[in-house]
């Protein structure tokens, strides 16, 4: 099977559930990650499968849990959140923040029948995977010295520590750019872009 998958789950439990079915189904069984490994985020931001499961069966609040788990999650990665609350109004705002939900139930056809729509959805880039889209900030200044340099980098500092989330800036000051400057890396150099890269 070429279907490659990544469990972050909270019960072992739940974790033998979902090796089962998918051994059943003929998936590979995925690779499993503690809800409170430590490094979850630098395991998520670099596993090379880019469909997660999120056990998240044992929250008391989901809305909660998804909203502080969401940051870490990397931007390109189809998500199956499964959780125990059985609400029209949880499966909205998981779609909201582009991930897909499904109720539990001790069935693992039910499982994998949300897995197999969770993917078909995202492979058919349907309505979720909008809301998964990396979001861009532009700041533009009409003249030099009015603060736009060091306003973006402020914003990118405050998205990445405050946030935890993954930020690229680019500046396209053609003729005297100076973020390196701003942002204290020393060694820092410029990259030429391909022509048509930045429309």
């Amino acid at each position: 099977s070429d279907f490659q998958s990544l469990l972050v789950f909270d019960s072992e439990d739940f974790q033998r559930f979902v090796e089962e079915a998918f051994r059943f189904e003929g998936f590979d069984v995925p690779i499993c990650v503690p809800l409170g490994d430590s490094n979850i985020e630098n395991k998520l931001a670099n596993a090379q499968a880019k469909f997660l499961i999120l056990d998240l069966t044992g929250s008391e609040d989901l809305q909660s849990d998804i909203s502080a788990m969401s940051h870490v999650i990397p931007t390109g990665m189809n998500v199956l959140v499964v959780g125990m609350e059985d609400k029209i109004s949880v499966e909205r705002d998981m779609r909201q923040l582009g991930f897909h939900y499904t109720f539990w139930s001790n069935d693992k056809v039910n499982l994998i029948e949300s897995v197999k729509n969770a993917e078909l959805n995202w492979r058919g880039t349907a309505e979720t995977s909008r809301y998964r889209q990396a979001k861009r900030i532009a700041l533009l200044g009409t003249r030099g010295g009015v603060g736009t340099t060091t306003l973006s980098a402020f914003l990118a500092k405050c998205l990445s520590e405050v946030h935890s989330s993954h930020c690229v800036i680019v500046d396209q000051n053609n003729f005297g750019g100076h973020f390196d400057v701003v942002l204290g890396a020393k060694h820092a150099g410029k990259k030429e872009l391909a022509s048509g890269s930045t429309g």
